[in-house]
């Protein structure tokens, strides 16, 4: 029996929609992140709840995600690639999410300036990634998107080093730990989101 048109469409359509669905759950993970800097305990409670929540979720699509690449017959895009893209923003999520925790946990409210510039990269990159998953069938666009993913991530990397290279004299032992952490935490954000940087380009390459 022939795979009805309708069922093609379909399954195209869910790949693309879940990958659309879990970039917009990292662009708001990105967001409630912010809301922690200054934020009151009673607050901070509230909003990390709402990141286990969001973590949770991207986690179910990624699984959907791959319960679809499994069950259709025809993808938009080839199946690993589908797949590293999800793995990579369900990782993001999750890395994000525990930067979360991190400063919930450690009531490291109050970070530097630098902590700030690194989130305001971060969530740029939130935005383009969403842009990004609805470009996956429009390569000229998606190349455009991809080159200030790329150049971002470089200003990430050298925004980072500057942070976890401040003179640990300048802070009291517990703070500059507190703080190493959650330079560490986005480091792993950026990794992450660097993972699906690179499958982005594989595409553009592998379409070219």
């Amino acid at each position: 029996m022939k795979p009805s048109l309708t069922r093609l469409l379909s399954s195209q359509s869910a790949a693309l929609d879940h990958l659309e669905s879990m970039a917009d759950a990292f662009e708001q993970s990105v967001d409630v992140l912010a809301q922690l800097f200054g934020a009151s305990h009673d607050a901070a409670e509230e909003l990390d709840t709402q990141l286990g929540a969001l973590d949770s979720r991207a986690t179910s699509l990624h699984m959907a995600l791959l319960t679809s690449l499994r069950s259709a017959f025809v993808t938009p895009l080839p199946r690993q690639d589908l797949y590293l893209i999800s793995n990579g923003l369900n990782r993001a999520i999750e890395r994000t999410c525990l930067v979360g925790s991190i400063i919930h946990q450690s009531r490291s409210y109050r970070l530097p300036t630098a902590a700030m510039d690194v989130l305001e990269i971060l969530d740029r990159q939130s935005d383009l990634l969403k842009a990004a998953m609805a470009q996956l069938t429009d390569f000229d666009q998606l190349e455009v998107t991809w080159i200030q993913l790329e150049r971002l991530g470089h200003r990430a990397e050298r925004v980072l080093l500057s942070w976890r290279l401040q003179d640990a004299s300048e802070l009291l032992a517990r703070h500059y730990y507190r703080q190493r952490e959650v330079a560490l935490g986005l480091g792993d954000a950026f990794e992450a989101v660097r993972q699906v940087i690179v499958a982005l380009g594989q595409v553009l390459v592998r379409e070219s």
